[in-house]
């Protein structure tokens, strides 16, 4: 029954925009690109954060009031 609603619905998709630009064709390039961004900005947040109980809450206010630091840490939420 599932396999039907998505396959009625890829062609919905097919007809509306073309295959070549089908987003259910690409999900696992979808995935990988947002599995590898996670992790960069991950890494990012990672090197100015301290760890502590005064120090953490400190160092992510720290982070957030720079604009890199900022959309970053929104970016990896």
């Amino acid at each position: 029954m599932f396999k039907r609603l998505l396959t009625y619905v890829d062609g919905l998709i097919n007809r509306g925009i073309g295959s070549r630009l089908n987003p259910m064709y690409h999900t696992g390039a979808i995935a990988s690109v947002m599995l590898a961004l996670v992790f960069l900005s991950g890494i990012y947040v990672f090197i100015f954060y301290r760890i502590g109980p005064e120090m953490s809450y400190n160092s992510v206010a720290a982070l957030e009031k720079s604009i890199p630091g900022s959309f970053m840490r929104s970016i990896h939420r």
